[in-house]
């Protein structure tokens, strides 16, 4: 054969957990693409992004508001990005040589790019050391840097509290922020004082939650509270009780409840 494209995932390079069976065919696709260049045959995995405007995301309102595409801290792909891959794939003066040259990625976010479009945190993935690299990549001289990326992250955040009300104002404002940018609503549409199921949160964003608690927070949350009656802030609350960044001594400390109607935790 001429060519062997095959149209895979970026979600095998920095898929959510949430998608393991995704991730795990895009990763065949990948794999199977240099198992084929080993043996001198043609073969090439393009790992698609986002694409706006055609396919599975553009057809589904669903989807695309979980993946919070209007709040633009995802790089997307249009339909005359694919196109350009695929001719790429094609062509056929293009000369492979190592093999990981067979796996081309398609719109992978950087920190820059989360950061320039107003987002308070980086994604999970890309603090693994394996992506370390994408902290130099878009970088500006106006912009933050990876030292000051991570001193911005939630845990630092939570070495500086004093008390457990300070450590779950913390965690409920970013909780705000992730709700935010799931749902794909301004930040000020979340009212603390109601449960996160009054602003659309369904199963799968609530999972997504789960594990955002688990790795920003090292608070184990599960699903039924997320999507029970408990409100954001009283989530926040219980996520400050026994989140892995908050010592015993702000535990002990604690005397008060969560106010309502107000960003203020008793202390």
């Amino acid at each position: 054969m001429d060519f062997f494209v095959m149209l895979s995932s970026i979600a095998g390079v920095c898929g959510a957990v949430s998608q393991s069976s995704y991730a795990g065919a895009s990763i065949f696709q990948d794999a199977f693409a240099r198992y084929r260049h080993a043996r001198g045959l043609h073969c090439i995995s393009l790992d698609l992004g986002i694409v706006q405007d055609v396919g599975y995301v553009a057809e589904r309102v669903d989807v695309a508001r979980f993946l919070a595409m209007s709040m633009a801290d995802h790089k997307v792909l249009t339909e005359e990005d694919m196109h350009f891959m695929v001719k790429y794939a094609c062509s056929p003066h293009i000369r492979i040589s190592p093999p990981w040259e067979t796996q081309i990625i398609g719109a992978l976010t950087t920190p820059a790019f989360v950061r320039h479009h107003g987002n308070v945190e980086d994604h999970t993935w890309m603090r693994m050391p394996m992506f370390c690299h994408l902290y130099q990549m878009e970088q500006k001289e106006d912009k933050p840097t990876a030292t000051r990326l991570q001193a911005d992250s939630v845990e630092s955040r939570l070495a500086e509290t004093k008390t457990l009300g300070e450590a779950a104002g913390v965690i409920t404002r970013s909780l705000v922020d992730r709700l935010a940018r799931a749902l794909a609503v301004p930040v000020e549409d979340i009212d603390v004082n109601m449960p996160p199921f009054t602003f659309g949160v369904d199963s799968l964003v609530a999972v997504e939650l789960m594990f955002w608690f688990s790795n920003e927070i090292r608070a184990d949350v599960p699903v039924v509270q997320i999507l029970g009656n408990s409100s954001v802030a009283k989530l926040g609350l219980y996520a400050a009780e026994i989140s892995g960044y908050v010592g015993e001594e702000l535990r002990s400390r604690y005397t008060g409840v969560v106010c309502d109607g107000e960003e203020s935790y008793g202390a």
